[in-house]
């Protein structure tokens, strides 16, 4: 058994303890508070651990590379980011560069730990993970557990993990546009205020001072009912825009699952029905609104490159 294995296992103990064990209160919280970095360094261990330790046979003394090494770089890599390079401007307006910069680290040690253990130590399955492999070889179902392991792998990086980039993707477009529209009102407003200030006439001042007092305790109280309204329309987009954004996160990991299958079974032309079929039922959004045409565009293609990426991969890699 050669290092693909153990990698395999590294791997899908990373994608479980980095995003699916990982809870949003400690994503968005562990950078600030220490305890909740040590908490997901602990939960990332036991992850990482439960999954090689069991199924992965090499002597206890090597045990040290793959579960203190990897662990241990990811926390460290984690502070660093949190501390000096996550304010750094280029990636406090680029969060998706920051995330793959993120993710290639900790790849990156993960790769390594498995090339020391291939060139080093012999690696094969466990006592446990070769009773696994009997009873999964006993059910007869003509795929090798290799293979299989690997798709769950793919799987679980096509889920979540692919989400999380792209909606990174759609902030960075987002904020692009919020700094643009900015800079659009700034220059609206000294606009009109250099108009106002050319046509306002000294001996009229004190009148419509007046009046425009007046004005304002009007409109002070309509401004209080428009907020209030306000409010309770923002409450009830921003629940929308949730449920929106849930139902499009789940049709895109079962796009992307739907792609690997086709990709496997060797079926490429469906792949164009899966596509039109969804372009389809978000038509009438897309020739109305050109954001989320945008966005629509950059999603669909995003997660068909991912997939198909990564079923060539699984399908022509021995």
């Amino acid at each position: 058994m050669d290092y693909k294995l153990i990698l395999t296992m590294l791997l899908i103990g990373h994608f479980l303890g980095d995003f699916y064990f990982q809870f949003p209160i400690i994503a968005d919280e562990k950078d600030e508070k220490h305890k909740l970095m040590i908490g997901h360094g602990v939960i990332y261990l036991f992850v990482v651990g439960g999954l090689v330790v069991p199924f992965v046979s090499i002597h206890w003394t090597d045990w040290l590379w793959p579960l203190i090494v990897v662990p241990v770089s990811h926390i460290v890599f984690d502070i660093i980011k949190g501390r000096w390079i996550k304010n750094r401007k280029f990636f406090k307006e680029r969060k998706a560069n920051l995330f793959i910069l993120d993710q290639m680290v900790h790849i990156a040690a993960i790769f390594t730990v498995a090339c020391f253990c291939a060139t080093r130590v012999r690696v094969a399955y466990s006592w446990f993970g070769g009773y696994v492999a009997n009873i999964y070889n006993g059910l007869d179902l003509g795929i090798p557990i290799s293979r299989l392991i690997r798709l769950v792998c793919l799987l679980l990086f096509l889920g979540k993990p692919v989400n999380i980039l792209l909606q990174k993707i759609f902030e960075d477009k987002v904020y692009e546009k919020q700094v643009e529209s900015k800079q659009e009102q700034e220059t609206e407003r000294e606009e009109e205020q250099e108009k106002e200030e050319e046509g306002q006439e000294k001996e009229g001042q004190e009148k419509e001072e007046e009046g425009q007092e007046k004005e304002k305790e009007g409109e002070e109280q309509e401004e209080e009912g428009q907020e209030q309204e306000e409010e309770g329309q923002e409450k009830e987009e921003e629940q929308a825009k949730k449920r929106e954004q849930q139902a499009g996160r789940i049709i895109g990991v079962l796009e992307r699952y739907l792609i690997v299958i086709l990709v496997i079974t060797q079926e490429y032309g469906a792949i164009g029905f899966v596509v039109t079929a969804k372009s389809l039922t978000r038509f009438k959004k897309i020739s109305d609104d050109s954001t989320f045409a945008e966005k629509y565009l950059i999603g669909t293609m995003g997660s068909m490159l991912l997939a198909i990426v990564g079923a060539v991969l699984y399908t022509y890699i021995p």
